[in-house]
């Protein structure tokens, strides 16, 4: 087993860690935010929005501007949106020990739990304050709490909601957007709205019947350039003191298709399988460990989908296309009527498990290390 430290990250990027490009998606989201104009961010699982959104208040905190981080995945009810938002405000403001007395002064919901957790840091949490309110009502007034801290902040202010589009899965998820928007309007300050279920995020901006219509800028987070990430990743096997050569680099970037994640999790089993220098033998081996390692989550992901989608799935990993409704298509890989593929893509596209480019018209599976899986089922 190879020794040295492995330079390479599984898990969430800190802002000093290093980073593949997204240079010009830095920039302008730092602009955006400077300029308290609002955006939607969205990309694929595990693209590396967090981190780069991350990255982009630490710089925006070292300019002058206050930057709160609120994650709404999995969030349960309308209570649970107000829990979280309190949570982010007074995570914010503990190591400012004048906006944290303010803070708790004009927080009337939620007061700041302060515990040790196990690496010997505090953990802020909340818990309810004052009188007992519940659903909207808590949420409504906690959105006024918060922006009344946030006026009181010298300089822009920048507040990130992660996943954001998990609100519309709440039973009373359309009053929650309309209650936020309301909020939203009355406040100088920049929104970074991120997700990875695309089709639903947009829908909310750009669905005329909903409240947030046309209320940010939209950002697609791409897959990462081939040359960039050819690049990063000799320079952090050479950071391991492993030779990694430029077939070899190209051939995990291609492998993983840009994919962030996937690539650091190919290149970390490259690492963890080579002695000294990455040879082909060691990719190959590291993309089977690979798949035979997520192979339970590509299961899980085909449950609750019925054969026909199981179906078009497969065709689409083992052929992307752009003729998706062809009849010789349909018939090739078994997809039944033009009903049943549209029916499907709306589901696959509904689960972010296939996309559609949007220069080129073709059709795909999103995670390729899961459509190479499926093309040897």
């Amino acid at each position: 087993m190879n020794q040295k430290q492995n330079p390479f990250s599984l898990r969430e990027l800190s802002p000093a860690a290093p980073f593949c490009n997204r240079e010009a998606e830095m920039h302008a989201l730092s602009r955006h935010a400077s300029s308290g104009v609002s955006v939607v961010l969205y990309g694929p699982r595990r693209y590396g929005k967090t981190s780069l959104v991350r990255r982009v208040q630490d710089r925006f905190m070292e300019q002058g501007g206050a930057a709160l981080f609120s994650d709404f995945f999995g969030v349960t009810s309308s209570d649970d949106v107000a829990r979280r938002l309190a949570t982010a405000l007074y995570r914010f403001t503990s190591p400012r020990e004048t906006l944290m007395k303010k803070a708790i002064r004009m927080m009337r919901t939620f007061r700041p739990v302060f515990r040790p957790d196990e690496s010997g840091s505090v953990m802020i949490t909340v818990e309810p304050a004052g009188k007992t309110i519940q659903g909207l009502e808590l949420l409504e007034q906690t959105l006024k709490s918060l922006g009344s801290v946030v006026k009181d902040f010298s300089g822009p202010v920048n507040l990130a909601l992660d996943e954001f589009q998990e609100i519309t899965e709440l039973p009373d998820g359309f009053q929650i957007e309309a209650l936020m928007r309301t909020f939203i309007q009355r406040l100088s300050c920049s929104f970074f709205f991120i997700g990875s279920r695309r089709r639903i995020l947009l829908d909310m901006f750009e669905n005329q019947n909903r409240p947030f219509y046309q209320s940010a800028l939209h950002m697609e987070l791409k897959a990462l350039p081939e040359p960039d990430l050819i690049l990063f990743i000799q320079e952090r096997f050479q950071a391991g003191s492993v030779r990694c050569g430029p077939d070899q680099a190209r051939a995990m970037a291609s492998l993983t298709g840009g994919h962030p994640y996937l690539a650091q999790k190919l290149c970390y089993l490259v690492f963890e399988n080579c002695h000294g220098a990455v040879q082909d033998e060691h990719v190959t081996a590291s993309v089977q460990e690979l798949m035979e390692m997520d192979r339970p989550l590509y299961e899980a992901q085909l449950q609750g989908l019925a054969p026909r989608q199981i179906a078009l799935l497969r065709g689409l990993a083992v052929e992307p296309t752009t003729a998706v409704f062809s009849l010789p298509y349909m018939q090739r890989h078994e997809l039944g009527s033009t009903g049943a593929v549209q029916g499907g893509l709306k589901r696959l596209t509904a689960l972010d498990l296939v996309e559609q480019d949007l220069q080129t018209g073709a059709w795909r599976v999103t995670d390729p290390m899961f459509a190479m899986w499926l093309a040897k089922m």
